[in-house]
């Protein structure tokens, strides 16, 4: 969390309040760490109460699996589900820097604050 913090700051974004849900985030060092946020605490399985983040989630989950079948359906002899944590890299990657169809931004660009020069990463992604 702390990584992630610092370069939200260095893009100029500062985390005001905390929604999370179990372990690690009712953890006490989590708990200390934003002692000056104002936080709140899901149920389990309250995926309705950040319906956005959640459909990220599911996004990159599904594109994640589609890499994952493609590889299966035609490189089966190379096929290894310990490839899954590479395929979920790979995923958020893309939906990172993929543009919106709506504001024509990537989510990276949205972070930051800043426009990306070209889309050349997902040419050669």
């Amino acid at each position: 969390m702390r990584e992630f913090e610092k370069e939200a700051l260095q893009c100029g974004v500062k985390f005001k309040k905390s929604h999370a849900d179990n372990f690690p985030f009712d953890s006490e060092e989590f708990k200390a760490h934003v002692q000056d946020w104002p936080q709140t605490f899901s149920g389990v399985g309250a995926h309705h109460q950040n319906a956005a983040i959640e459909r990220c989630v599911k996004t990159i989950s599904y594109l994640c699996r589609s890499m994952m079948m493609h590889q299966l359906l035609h490189w089966p002899a190379a096929f290894d589900l310990a490839l899954w944590p590479f395929a979920m890299e790979q995923a958020v990657f893309l939906w990172n820097h993929m543009p919106n169809e709506r504001n024509r931004l990537a989510p990276v660009e949205l972070f930051t604050s800043t426009k990306l020069h070209s889309y050349d990463a997902l040419s050669h992604a």
